[in-house]
C-alpha cells in the first residue's frame, strides 16, 4: 500500500510526509520507515526530501 501511495507522489513538489502516510495507513512512523527501506532494498526509486517521500524515476533525484 505504501508503494501505491508513493507512486502518486512522484516529485519533490508532490512529496508526502511520513505523518500523512501514518494517518492514511493507520500505522506508526517506524513501520513507514521500515517499509520504505524494504522497498528501496528491492530497487524501488523512493526518494526523500524536506517535503517527505516521493517515487522518482529521475536519475538525478535517485543519486542525490
Amino acid at each position: 500500500m505504501v508503494l501505491e501511495i508513493l507512486k502518486e507522489h512522484n516529485s519533490r513538489n508532490t512529496a508526502i510526509k511520513s505523518k500523512e502516510l501514518t494517518e492514511l495507513l493507520g500505522i506508526n512512523g517506524v513501520k513507514i520507515r521500515e517499509e520504505v527501506n524494504r522497498l528501496r532494498r528491492k530497487g524501488e526509486p523512493i526518494c526523500s526530501c524536506k517535503n517527505g517521500y516521493y517515487y522518482s524515476e529521475n536519475i538525478c533525484d535517485i543519486n542525490n
